[in-house]
């Protein structure tokens, strides 16, 4: 299925394929995309916040996608 996507009105559509499902893969493998996984920006993002709401913050993340909720066989 492709879907057409056009976030400009100066420019054309592109075409938003296998894409729009490789944001989960990237979540549990960083090498997939260019740059540092979540599990680097995220807490290097909190530590240059105020001291006093690091703690607060660390504390109210929550991995929810569908990767997260896979389940593995332990058999396979």
């Amino acid at each position: 299925m492709v879907f057409k996507k056009n976030d400009s009105h100066n420019q054309p559509p592109y075409d938003v394929t296998h894409e729009r499902y490789q944001c989960a893969e990237i979540l549990f493998e960083p090498p997939l995309a260019p740059s540092k996984g979540l599990h680097l920006v995220i807490p290097n993002s909190i530590l240059q916040c105020d001291t006093q709401i690091q703690n607060a913050m660390l504390g109210k993340i929550i991995l929810a996608s569908g990767k997260s909720q896979q389940i593995i066989h332990p058999h396979v």
